[in-house]
C-alpha cells in the first residue's frame, strides 16, 4: 500500500507533463482524482519542506507525511471505514512543539473526528470523535475542539470542549469554552483554513 503511495506520490510531476502533451487528456486535476488523490499540499515550515498526500483507495482514506529534506515519506495512516473521509487540514505552531498538522475527517453520517499529527515525531498525537460537526481554534498555548455528543434526544446533544496542551495535559469543560480568544488566535500556515480538495 505504502509502495503505491509513494509511486504516485513521485510520478505526479510526470502525470502533469504526460497529460499536458495529450490532445485531448483529462485535466491534471481530474487525472489526479482518478488516482484516487483527494489532497496535496507543500508547506515549508521551521526550516523543513514537509509535502502532505490524502488519497482515497479500497482500504480507505490514506494520509502521507513525506519530509522532502530526508527524501522519504515518514507517516503515514489509513482510516479504513469508508465513511471516515478527508474535510481539511491546518498546520499549526504552538509552544514547545515543532509544527503540528490537524486533520479533520468526516466520522460516519453527520459526525467528524480531529486527529492531531506530529510529523517531527512521526506520530499521533490526540484523536477526538464528535457525533456532529466539530470546531477547533488554536493558539501557542494549544488546541480547543469543541465536539457534539449524543444528549438524552435526538434534538438537544450535548457541547464539550476538549483544550489541549500537550499529550499529557488535556481538559474536558462542559459547553464551549472561549480559550483560544484569550490570546490571539493562529492564522493558518497556509493563509487558507479550509483548502479545497482537488
Amino acid at each position: 500500500m505504502i509502495n503505491r503511495i509513494i509511486l504516485l506520490f513521485f510520478s505526479l510531476p510526470l502525470l502533469a507533463v504526460n497529460v499536458m502533451a495529450e490532445e485531448n487528456a483529462l485535466s491534471l486535476r481530474q487525472h489526479l482524482q482518478q488516482q484516487g488523490v483527494l489532497y496535496f499540499q507543500h508547506a515549508a515550515l521551521a526550516e523543513k519542506d514537509w509535502d502532505v498526500l490524502v488519497s482515497q483507495h479500497r482500504e480507505g482514506n490514506t494520509i502521507l507525511l513525506y519530509d522532502n529534506d530526508k527524501r522519504k515519506p515518514v507517516y503515514q495512516f489509513t482510516l479504513a471505514a469508508p465513511t471516515d473521509t478527508f474535510i481539511r487540514l491546518q498546520w499549526l505552531e504552538l509552544n514547545g512543539f515543532e509544527p503540528l498538522l490537524a486533520t479533520v475527517w468526516q466520522r460516519g453520517v453527520h459526525g467528524e473526528q480531529f486527529i492531531l499529527l506530529d510529523p517531527s515525531e512521526q506520530k499521533q498525537l490526540y484523536r477526538l470523535t464528535s457525533s456532529w460537526p466539530l470546531r477547533f481554534s488554536a493558539c501557542k498555548e494549544g488546541i480547543a475542539v469543541t465536539i457534539m455528543k449524543e444528549g438524552e434526544t435526538a434534538d438537544a446533544p450535548l457541547q464539550e470542549t476538549h483544550i489541549w496542551h500537550n499529550p499529557d495535559s488535556i481538559e474536558i469543560k462542559n459547553g464551549e469554552v472561549a480559550f483560544c480568544s484569550l490570546v490571539e488566535s493562529i492564522p493558518p500556515l497556509d493563509n487558507d483554513p479550509k483548502p479545497a480538495s482537488l
